[in-house]
């Protein structure tokens, strides 16, 4: 078990004894209700989450929290509180700013870093889905601020209600560390192409889907390589945009400078992810011939309106002509590397959206 791991369980074991709901392991269920309607949750959630079963969402944490008469707070690693005692049920409305308080503190100690959210997430190994904590905090999971904050220097706590004050000046009198040692992020078609593989591959693990299961929902049996348990997510545009369609996602191309904004909104897309889109082999096709269509028409427009010459983007892609009229003419047998490095010479990046 990983460190972000211990760490939100050590803070749901916490809500649990303040709460109360289970006396020598048994289960209080009308205690349990009473919770459930205070926080607006079901009570199957919060019965998982109390016995942490399942990594809660952020928002709900925090309503168990004051609904025990404590609250979860971020504070610098090392910062010693006083353990909260079982007392009288608390409001839950406080949980808002409790939650706003974290998102400020992440986002000011990530930006003294001097790194983007997407820099900063591949820098540390962070699944994108865990950037929801800047970006769409009812959509974070208690785990993922816990390893968002662990990379800060930050802890989750939970906390007597009148101690939040002084865990909120500890955090806001605290300064980043040094800028995570981890892969730095490049502008360039190489890194265009490694986040939508990187992509695809958490939103595999976020539907549970296989390489074969995967496969099959896109009718391309192909896709899966020789070793069962992958799937060649970079190969031809069909491939790939295929792949992309059975997982809810789609190719498109964006101009440099929205690449880290795209980039932002499919982190908030993987934290909240829907079921993936049953598709028939016809829906499929049309899927991949629309991602197509759209790839296409944002490179022929950039270079119209660029007035660049066959010969000169040929010369910026360090490719010949007629490879770069091949990619104009249509790309479904064209790899998803070439033509991301053919958008990187119009000024353009491949990148991946939610459908």
């Amino acid at each position: 078990m990983d460190q972000a791991a211990r760490e939100w369980r050590r803070a749901v074991a916490e809500i649990r004894r303040l709460t109360g709901t289970y006396v020598n392991r048994a289960l209080d269920t009308s205690r349990l209700e009473d919770i459930a309607s205070a926080v607006s949750a079901d009570p199957a959630t919060v019965d998982r989450t109390l016995q942490g079963t399942v990594d809660p969402p952020l928002t709900v944490a925090a309503r168990l929290a004051r609904r025990a008469g404590a609250a979860l707070v971020a504070v610098p690693a090392g910062h010693e509180a006083t353990p909260a005692v079982p007392g009288a049920a608390g409001p839950i409305e406080p949980a808002v700013g409790d939650v706003a308080a974290l998102q400020a503190t992440m986002r000011r100690l990530r930006s003294e870093t001097g790194l983007s959210l997407p820099a900063y997430a591949l820098a540390c190994g962070l699944p994108l889905a865990h950037t929801a904590v800047e970006t769409d905090p009812a959509n974070a999971t208690l785990g993922g601020v816990c390893a968002f904050a662990a990379n800060l220097g930050f802890g989750l706590r939970i906390v007597a209600g009148s101690d939040v004050e002084e865990a909120l000046a500890a955090a806001r009198s605290a300064t980043s560390p040094a800028p995570p040692a981890g892969p730095l992020d490049r502008d360039d078609a190489d890194a265009d192409v490694d986040w939508i593989r990187r992509a695809m591959e958490e939103a595999m693990d976020h539907t549970r889907l296989d390489a074969v299961a995967l496969a099959r929902r896109v009718h391309m049996p192909e896709a899966v390589s020789r070793d069962p348990t992958s799937c060649r997510l970079l190969g031809p545009f069909k491939t790939t945009a295929s792949l992309a369609a059975g997982l809810g996602f789609r190719l498109t191309a964006v101009d440099r400078s929205e690449r880290d904004p795209a980039l932002i909104a499919l982190g908030t897309s993987l934290s909240s992810p829907g079921a993936p889109p049953g598709l028939s082999q016809s829906g499929a096709r049309y899927a991949a011939r629309l991602q197509e269509k759209d790839v296409l028409e944002a490179v022929r427009r950039r270079r119209a309106d660029g007035g660049r010459g066959i010969a000169d983007l040929a010369d910026a892609c360090g490719a010949s002509e007629r490879s770069v009229q091949e990619v104009e003419r249509g790309l479904m047998p064209i790899h998803v590397q070439r033509i991301a490095r053919h958008a990187q010479a119009l000024g353009l990046a491949l990148v991946l959206r939610a459908a």
